[in-house]
């Protein structure tokens, strides 16, 4: 579970970085 937070962080980090690209890339 914590591996699976960590990356929706990260993700979330990278969202506000990349307007939602990564969010998508990700999802």
């Amino acid at each position: 579970m914590s591996i699976i937070v960590n990356g929706l962080a990260w993700g979330l980090r990278s969202c506000q970085s990349k307007l939602f690209q990564s969010c998508q890339d990700i999802a």
